[in-house]
């Protein structure tokens, strides 16, 4: 395979000064696939468990098929399906990923997406999920754009519909709260025609308040199905 000239400079500079890998801290060997990453640590980093809820894609203990939570209310999104568990090397990774200064980990999660979104979804079109303001000016990048123009490069299609208003921080916030915020914030952009099946790209699952804001403002402009994928639960 003919490596990218980013790909051929990464491995120089992994073999002339090695990166500590985000996890673990050891420097990264040459032949590691990522500068960022090792390899043990890599491998590490496992799908959460099945089986997991139809709805929110969190694994089950006891009940079968719907979570006791999406059982009692009913998400505002057709399924959900978050990759990893944040408690675990894959938040660490993440974390570094989003606020450390390693946008080359962009790939590594991008490799992680692709096999589940090409069988699960192979019909639906990715929409990312815009960043707050106030974040895109602070770190200058968005690190969901930067996956999904990875994953666009790999044949899927990427429909850039969804824009944010003005909002609170969702951390911050609790579960009704996060809601009501979310509700507020994502809107399609006007003039801005939505794909019939829509697969939402975001790097974090917690409340499902993102999720769900950006499935009624989908569904409300004309989209059909609307599921979420994300790297890691919370």
């Amino acid at each position: 395979m003919k490596l990218s000239p980013p790909s051929i400079l990464s491995g120089l500079l992994g073999i002339l000064a090695p990166l500590p890998c985000v996890v673990c801290g050891q420097p990264c060997g040459s032949d590691d696939s990522l500068p960022q990453l090792c390899g043990a640590c890599a491998a590490a980093i496992r799908p959460l468990p099945e089986p997991r809820c139809e709805r929110c894609g969190r694994p089950l203990v006891s009940e079968a098929g719907a979570c006791l939570r999406c059982r009692s209310k009913s998400p505002d999104w057709d399924e959900a399906y978050p990759l990893f568990d944040w408690r675990g090397p894959a938040g660490v990774a993440l974390a570094a990923y989003k606020l450390g200064g390693r946008p080359g980990l962009a790939r590594f999660f991008a490799d992680a997406l692709e096999p589940v979104i090409r069988a699960r979804w192979p019909d639906s079109v990715l929409v990312p999920v815009p960043p707050r303001a106030e974040r895109l000016r602070k770190q200058g990048w968005d690190h969901v754009e930067l996956i999904a123009r990875v994953l666009e490069r790999r044949g899927f299609e990427v429909a850039r519909v969804l824009q944010r208003g003005s909002s609170l921080e969702q951390k911050k916030l609790g579960l009704d709260a996060r809601r009501e915020n979310a509700l507020r914030a994502y809107h399609v952009m006007e003039g801005r025609a939505v794909p019939r099946r829509a697969l939402v790209l975001d790097d974090v699952y917690t409340s499902g308040a993102t999720a769900g804001a950006c499935s009624m403002a989908l569904k409300g402009a004309g989209s059909e199905k609307v599921a979420f994928v994300a790297i890691a639960a919370d």
